[in-house]
């Protein structure tokens, strides 16, 4: 939606990444004295909190909108999966690490395709939905829809394009402005989504081990 470059895009990410650093060293020194089930804990609620944030996205979001969100989103994201990996596999005999480690980054990539085919199928739904609601509400009697395609049939004939030629670009201008709106309410509702997924799954935790005291970071992270 903000036609940014491969490289505007890399620079915006860039701090989130550094965040995740930080909290990496940082959690290096802490997993091993914290309960980890309440580090994951934080960062369950953060991510959600983040997502909660993310979805009040409108095409009018710029970059000054979503720099501290994605620095956050990079800190949470590591405050849960780090000490997870702690929890998961820290109550296991030395001999089953290695086996336990396979399957516990086997669950993850499998858990992460059916989570991403879930939301990509949610977007595209979604995207149809707001897409038929705005459409519904725009109609050649309504005096708004009326004004819009004046002016913007008043713009293009400024610029030397004849009459017939401006009403089907201006028909076309309006078409893509309902597609940018539906696409940023079907990403806002997905974000909604990932954000209630975060604060569901926390009763899991009392299924989890502290990780705590001793712990180390499996090599298979």
């Amino acid at each position: 939606m903000l036609h940014f470059t491969a490289t505007q895009t890399g620079l915006l990410l860039a701090p989130g990444a550094l965040a995740s650093a930080i909290v990496m060293v940082l959690l290096g020194k802490l997993s091993s004295k914290i309960d980890a089930r309440f580090l994951i804990a934080m960062g369950a609620v953060g991510s959600s909190g983040v997502m909660f944030q993310l979805a009040a996205i409108t095409p009018q979001t710029g970059i000054d909108d979503l720099f501290w969100p994605l620095v956050w989103r990079g800190a949470f994201t590591v405050l849960m999966f780090l000490p997870l990996s702690l929890a998961v596999l820290g109550p296991l005999p030395k001999q089953d690490i290695s086996a336990g480690s396979g399957f516990y980054n086997l669950t993850r990539q499998l858990g992460g395709s059916i989570g991403i085919a879930l939301l990509t199928t949610l977007l595209d739904r979604r995207e149809a939905f707001h897409r038929a609601i705005l459409l519904a509400k725009l109609s050649p009697y309504d005096p708004e829809t009326s004004q819009r395609l004046d002016l913007l049939n008043g713009a293009l004939q400024g610029q030397g394009i004849d009459a017939t030629t401006a009403q089907q670009q201006a028909l076309a201008l309006l078409s893509q402005t309902v597609n940018t709106q539906a696409a940023v309410l079907s990403y806002a509702d997905c974000f909604r989504v990932v954000g209630i997924g975060f604060l569901c799954s926390l009763p899991l935790l009392l299924f989890l081990g502290k990780g705590g005291a001793g712990a180390k970071a499996p090599v298979g992270h």
